[in-house]
């Protein structure tokens, strides 16, 4: 349902300069055991075509540096997968939504962002 969700959120707002980028993470409940392989297969099942990186640590001492980065910046870590970070256009994180907050529920701080000079 969430990939679903960000890929309409991509295919409506990609042109005003929205870039959903995906951050695959084993490390709630081991939800993302497989290789790069068997993810992009699970993206490309909800014909995801926004940017699928590559498996990060996204909490921890091995955390990715862009995650540390928005922890720091937001005091909030991220809860499960499809945790979500808000960045606006200049990079600076604006917002925290927990995983339970579906996608489509961020479409309002959405279209205010990009309403937005770079």
């Amino acid at each position: 349902m969430y990939y679903r969700q960000l890929q309409q959120l991509h295919l409506q707002y990609s042109a005003k300069g929205l870039r959903i980028l995906a951050f695959p993470c084993n490390q709630f409940g081991q939800q993302e055991p497989g290789g790069r392989t068997d993810i992009q297969a699970t993206a490309d099942s909800y014909g995801v075509t926004f940017h699928m990186f590559d498996k990060v640590d996204v909490k921890g001492s091995a955390a990715h540096p862009l995650f540390a980065l928005l922890q720091r910046a937001t005091l909030k870590l991220p809860d499960w997968n499809f945790a979500k970070y808000l960045v606006d256009r200049s990079g600076r994180s604006v917002a925290f939504y927990e995983a339970a907050v579906q996608p489509v529920q961020l479409q309002h701080a959405i279209q205010l962002l990009l309403q937005q000079p770079a």
